[in-house]
């Protein structure tokens, strides 16, 4: 827990990555943290990100509007942004399924190469006295009782916390594994401006594609599993659902985990760093700023080391969960690869306990005048609704 700092001094928060996650960290506590806080980001300007076009939800957007006053009109240019209002679901199921952004809410689509200018121009006008940025490569970082120790670049750099959003780890000893259906992505952009405001979920005999818009570009991923489809195939596919021909993609293997304790002692993981799942309806913003608030509370004493880590397993298993509810009903393509995801989610399921918990809730709360008392899961209860009926599910009649 945290101690008084003596008068006149600072706690000093570092935030290790400039990539989404970081991004998001360093906004969530330069907007919520006292002035007794110093908040450093630590980046290595020679690591390149994942430069795709990223899909984002409503929370990116007030993440921005409360730490920058980050203007949809004028702004959004900077980032090479599109708006989005929806997430559409393509052969899934016979007809196209688009899933709203209700309540009046909005996000947008990001270029993640203009991030880090952009915001970091914007905090260091408006948190001059609060911001800090290292640039350098973070060589070690050491877990104190009280403090946490950097080498970058050789030079030794002390802090109260440290978070790390450093991207995948290079070993999962402290990770849980999930047996979600894809394993591998293949990403090409079309240098045309992409003129959608949603995100697209388009369904695959092998699994499916992402479509994101961009001002400049229109960006894609082909999503598989290469135990079951070869890269020669799937590359094959993409170029036939894309109409566009394919010379160098870029390339990701990965694996879904999340860490058994993304906060230790002094270290906090984000990002990459604590979990990854694939990006269906952009779940990992969500985690992440899950993480940011988690931790907030943290470090006003508000919840216990123990509870921020449970909390955060819970809230990856509805995570986890929800992607099977996604393809435990299979898509219009009755291949080896779905029928082996409707196999996999579907014991997942029901295993689980938040589609049982959801359905218990919805026969208490699910008259229309009673829908807002609906905890839902991930989604707003109208939201998922829409789902469970466009799906053909018919869990919430």
């Amino acid at each position: 827990m945290i101690t008084k700092k003596v008068i006149g001094s600072k706690y000093k928060l570092g935030i290790v990555g400039s990539g989404s996650a970081g991004i998001l960290s360093t906004l969530h506590f330069l907007t919520f943290l006292n002035d007794d806080w110093n908040i450093y980001n630590i980046h290595d300007p020679n690591k390149s990100i994942l430069g795709i076009g990223e899909s984002t939800n409503p929370i990116f957007i007030k993440a921005l509007q409360n730490s920058i006053n980050f203007n949809l009109l004028t702004d959004l240019k900077y980032l090479d942004g599109t708006f989005k209002f929806a997430t559409v679901f393509k052969q899934w199921r016979d007809k196209y399924f688009y899933s709203p952004l209700i309540g009046g809410n909005i996000a947008i689509h990001f270029n993640t190469n203009k991030l880090q200018d952009f915001i970091f121009k914007k905090v260091k006008n408006k948190y001059k006295n609060k911001f800090k940025e290292i640039k350098g490569n973070v060589l070690n970082i050491n877990n104190n009782i009280d403090s946490v120790k950097l080498n970058i670049d050789n030079k030794q750099y002390e802090f109260d916390f440290i978070i790390d959003c450093r991207g995948f780890p290079k070993k999962y000893d402290e990770y849980t594994l999930c047996d979600l259906p894809l394993n591998h992505c293949l990403v090409h952009n079309v240098n045309e401006s992409g003129n959608w405001n949603y995100t697209g979920h388009v369904a695959t005999k092998n699994g499916w594609i992402f479509q994101v818009p961009l001002t400049s570009r229109q960006s894609y991923g082909y999503l598989y599993n290469d135990t079951i489809t070869n890269k020669k195939e799937a590359l094959k596919d993409f170029e036939s659902v894309i109409k566009h021909k394919i010379k160098k993609p870029v390339e990701y293997k990965f694996k879904s985990y999340f860490c058994n304790k993304v906060l230790n002692n002094r270290i906090l993981k984000n990002g990459n760093q604590a979990l990854f799942f694939e990006p269906m309806s952009a779940n990992s913003l969500y985690l992440y700023d899950s993480i940011n608030r988690n931790f907030f509370d943290y470090l006003n004493n508000h919840t216990s080391e123990m509870q921020l880590n449970n909390d955060i397993i819970k809230k990856a298993r509805e995570v986890e969960e929800m992607i099977c509810f996604f393809y435990h009903g299979g898509s219009i393509f009755n291949t080896k690869f779905w029928k082996q995801a409707k196999q996999k989610t579907s014991k997942i399921l029901k295993k689980g306990f938040n589609l049982k918990r959801c359905i218990d809730d919805f026969k208490i709360h699910g008259k229309k005048e009673n829908i807002n008392n609906v905890k839902g899961w991930l989604f707003d209860p109208r939201v998922l609704i829409e789902i469970d009926k466009e799906f053909n599910y018919n869990y919430f009649k």
